[in-house]
């Protein structure tokens, strides 16, 4: 199994962002690396390592009547609720 070094490609497990391992650093036995992606340090179960970025595909445009009821409803939602007292 392929370790993350310095440069290495990696993704953040939580949003699928991707970026570059710049540095590692060693603190109290755990390793910390520096990510490109956001210039902070993580931990490295939080990471994974990726051969190359995924392609993007293009990506098509819905209307409010292609996207399912729950995430209607929720675009819908302001946030802001005119009852509040």
């Amino acid at each position: 199994m392929a370790e993350i070094r310095e440069d290495s490609l990696v993704r953040y497990k939580g949003t699928g962002t991707i970026g570059t391992v710049k540095v590692l650093l060693e603190d109290d036995g755990v390793t910390w690396p520096f990510w490109t992606a956001t210039g902070l340090y993580y931990r490295l179960g939080f990471l994974e390592l990726i051969e190359k970025a995924p392609e993007r595909k293009e990506l098509e445009g819905m209307t409010l009547e292609q996207i399912p009821g729950e995430v209607q409803a929720d675009a819908r939602y302001d946030g802001c609720s005119q009852d509040a007292g």
